[in-house]
């Protein structure tokens, strides 16, 4: 099992003003994303926006077919069979992702985009402003402006051998 990290590109922050967009906010309702008492989320069947308790935003989580500054090349095939995966996963910080604990937020929704220039999943996420308002403060003012997406590969192939490991 192969630990791949990417850089995702924030493409903008949701207020009260913009915050219907023509991403449909859900959570999957097949796993639970933390038990009661063990992290500050849960993954309700049906969100609710709640502006003045989360900052919105959305983000380009992953693109097809180029690859990443890590090297990393994901097939658009692929990306449409995992794009659901995304959604009920948590938002952490510096990838401390080893417990749902130290999520700061949730991934609501994700969809695949195709266009003219690029085929990629993207996201929205609602990060807590009670439990990481430096990190929304980080967001609003432009200071972070991409996050980092990780994702488990059962095997990898290497583009120049053509290895599988």
């Amino acid at each position: 099992m192969f630990i791949r990290l990417g850089e995702a590109t924030i493409i903008s922050v949701l207020n009260k003003k913009n915050l219907l967009s023509n991403l449909t906010p859900k959570v999957a309702g097949k796993e639970e994303f933390c038990t009661t008492g063990t992290c500050p989320f849960q993954a309700p069947a049906e969100f609710e926006y709640d502006p003045e308790r989360y900052l919105y935003f959305r983000a380009r989580a992953i693109t097809a077919e180029v690859a990443n500054k890590n090297g990393d090349f994901f097939e658009w095939d692929e990306l449409k069979k995992a794009c659901s995966s995304f959604i009920g996963k948590g938002f952490y910080l510096n990838h401390e992702s080893d417990h749902p604990s130290k999520a700061k937020g949730l991934i609501l929704d994700a969809k695949l985009v195709e266009d003219d220039s690029a085929k990629y999943i993207e996201t929205l996420v609602a990060v807590d402003r009670v439990v990481a308002p430096e990190v929304c403060q980080l967001i609003e003012g432009g200071i972070i402006n991409s996050i980092s997406m990780g994702c488990l590969a059962a095997k990898a192939k290497c583009s120049l051998c053509a290895n599988i490991a």
